[in-house]
């Protein structure tokens, strides 16, 4: 059970591109690492995402990236697809020809004014 989502995972990463992310992230720290020794942190963050430094790893990246945009066009760039959409009635719009119910009085709304009689005579407890 555990294997196979470990292997739904991996697919999964592969088919969003994630491990063009993670090589890129791993080329980065080793850039930061190797820049980081001549000079100081700030100047080798600076040169590792300036684009003009790019490592071997990042051109692998690049070169790979460009080719699965260059593949994963569509088969088929000429063909529209057809959706038919059952659901698509028009709303109507609905008015009240009278009130479901009696209007009421602001009064008896907000709960200040009771209009029924108390039960006479009052009842006792047994």
């Amino acid at each position: 059970m555990r294997t196979r989502q470990v292997i739904t995972a991996l697919v999964l990463a592969l088919t969003l591109g994630l491990h063009w992310a993670a090589l890129q992230s791993v080329a980065w720290v080793s850039m930061i690492v190797r820049y980081s020794q001549d000079a100081t942190l700030s100047e080798a963050i600076a040169q590792t995402f300036d684009g003009r430094h790019p490592c071997a790893l990042c051109r692998i990246v690049d070169a790979g990236q460009k080719s699965d945009e260059n593949s994963e066009g569509d088969p088929l760039p000429s063909r529209t697809v057809l959706k038919i959409d059952l659901l698509c009635e028009a709303s109507r719009a609905f008015l009240f020809t009278h009130l479901p119910f009696p209007p009421f009085e602001l009064r008896a709304q907000s709960g200040l004014e009771r209009f029924e009689r108390p039960p006479s005579p009052p009842p006792r407890r047994v």
